[in-house]
């Protein structure tokens, strides 16, 4: 039997606001929690979780998914504001 490890498991968060989100990523990365790229982070007990906005799935299947992709891979924390920025300028070009 092989032995159980938490980064076998990890769970996608879904948040509505940033002041959701804000204060997910605060309960999971406190005493001891880490940040990680892309809105993943850890738990005190090692477990991941990604905390991403509810618009994610639109935003990937939009023409914009490639302006989206780029703001998405050099940030930690997912912003709203950052996305939606993203998002416009995709749409434009």
């Amino acid at each position: 039997m092989t032995a159980f490890r938490q980064r076998d498991v990890a769970t996608r968060l879904w948040f509505k606001g940033q002041s959701e989100r804000d204060r997910v990523w605060a309960g999971l990365t406190a005493n001891g929690g880490e940040e990680g790229h892309c809105g993943w982070c850890k738990d005190r007990f090692g477990f991941s979780s990604q905390i991403a906005p509810r618009q994610l799935g639109a935003w990937m299947k939009s023409a914009s998914a490639p302006h989206m992709i780029a703001a998405f891979m050099p940030i930690t924390k997912l912003d709203i504001a950052t996305w939606d920025h993203a998002d416009q300028a995709g749409a434009a070009s």
